[in-house]
């Protein structure tokens, strides 16, 4: 819903910011640098939250990520950055088109589909993760 908010009134610099971004994530995948790409996956999430303005929503989005972050950079593959990449690609495009509910919708896809990644991979190899809780996939019912 950040972005559906941003799109709708995007702040002077966010979009040139989010390019800047997605301009050093180019870089990365092409060197197939998934190590550098988490640093600016972060940050590609972290100026749109910022941007929001809202100290609570922040908080919250990086408990959550914090709780997650170690098998997100087990996940990063090739194949999972360039994905990233193409992902934050079409949400930028969709908020310069000033599409809020197209924006929303792909950053819900981009979101869930990592988090199904992360959860098949927990389910593939549970000796990685120490409390063994692996939840289920998220359906029509749940999205996250």
């Amino acid at each position: 819903e950040a972005v559906r908010l941003l799109t709708q009134t995007p702040p002077d610099g966010l979009i040139d910011a989010l390019r800047e971004n997605l301009d050093r994530q180019r870089q990365v995948v092409a060197a197939t640098d998934a190590a550098l790409f988490h640093p600016l996956d972060l940050e590609f999430h972290a100026l749109i939250i910022d941007a929001v303005g809202h100290s609570r929503m922040k908080t919250m989005v990086e408990s959550a990520r914090n709780n997650l972050d170690r098998a997100r950079q087990l996940t990063n593959s090739a194949r999972r950055i360039t994905t990233g990449l193409d992902e934050h690609i079409r949400i930028v495009e969709a908020m310069e088109a000033g599409d809020p509910d197209h924006a929303a919708a792909l950053m819900r896809q981009h979101l869930n589909g990592v988090l199904m990644e992360i959860q098949q991979f927990a389910r593939n190899r549970p000796h990685l993760f120490a409390d063994g809780i692996i939840l289920p996939a998220p359906g029509p019912d749940r999205t996250l």
